[in-house]
């Protein structure tokens, strides 16, 4: 039963002895419950209205976004997909000297074209440094080898057939595996078994290539173990014993990236365990939109 009928009845069933005007009452008691409903409704706006302006006072006070005035769509810029760094990570390329703690996009060794996804980042505190901004280095001392205790990131187009001569290199194949297999299967270093990884959103394999410690590289090409080059070229070599190359060999937006984290004897357990945790907090951007 609606109210009109309800309120009808009631004043019908209470007043029998009187002899009032009913529709004329029960319209003066439909106007005021009309009356305060609207006081009601406006004292709630009003409400919510302190509520929302202190909302709003709060979040531009703070500089906290809370959605409350958003801006024009199609004049904002897109949202960042790839990477959690709310400012764009800053260029390591050219840089060299120690690095402040914070994010920073490198460049693969061995690209030559601009358009090709960068690796972001995260250095923390601990005299990370770098020298021309290929490498992320823990050692800051003028001379010493760049392959001890660094992170870098490789196009890596070709392999040894022996590391030791460096005289024939051969393609391994264009995935991700064929280039985990045939460095895992290359003389003059031991090799765990390629594992699935997924680094910065993009999977691929992990592979750990260690030279012995036992090994002499007097006799090799440059002193050196040879394992592979970029188109430019570049090589990824080693001429330490006991080095111990880590690679997450990824497969980003057609592209075969291999993170590499170098270490040697000397490296500390604490040294190693920083150095791949910079590794895996890569990120993969867009180098005209560090964002994207």
């Amino acid at each position: 039963m609606s109210i009109e009928p309800r309120l009808r009845t009631g004043l019908t069933a209470n007043t029998e002895h009187l002899q009032p005007n009913l529709d004329h009452e029960l319209s003066t008691l439909l106007r005021r419950a009309h009356r305060r409903l609207k006081v009601r409704t406006a004292a709630v706006g009003l409400l919510a209205a302190a509520v929302v302006a202190a909302v709003v006072w709060l979040s531009g006070a703070s500089g906290v976004d809370l959605g409350l005035d958003r801006p024009d769509p199609a004049k904002s810029p897109p949202p960042a997909s790839s990477t959690p760094f709310t400012k764009g990570p800053i260029p390591i390329a050219g840089r060299v000297g120690t690095l402040d703690p914070g994010p920073y996009a490198m460049i693969m060794i061995g690209d030559g074209d601009d358009s090709l996804p960068r690796a972001a980042v995260d250095v923390p505190e601990g005299g990370y440094s770098t020298n021309g901004g290929y490498v992320i280095d823990t050692r800051t001392a003028k001379g010493e080898p760049v392959q001890r205790g660094i992170l870098s990131f490789w196009l890596v187009d070709e392999v040894t057939t022996d590391p030791c001569k460096a005289d024939s290199y051969v393609d391994p194949g264009p995935s991700v595996r064929d280039l985990a297999t045939a460095l895992a299967a290359q003389p003059g270093r031991t090799a765990t078994d390629p594992a699935p990884v997924t680094l910065g959103g993009h999977r691929g394999l992990y592979v750990e290539l260690t030279v012995p410690e036992d090994s002499d590289v007097r006799g090799c090409t440059d002193r050196q173990l040879t394992f592979g080059r970029s188109n430019d070229p570049y090589y990824l070599a080693s001429s330490i014993p006991g080095a111990v190359d880590r690679l997450w060999i990824l497969q980003v937006r057609g592209i075969r990236m291999v993170a590499v984290v170098t270490t040697t004897p000397d490296d500390t357990q604490d040294t190693i365990a920083d150095l791949v945790g910079i590794a895996e907090s890569t990120t993969i951007i867009n180098p005209a939109n560090p964002q994207s």
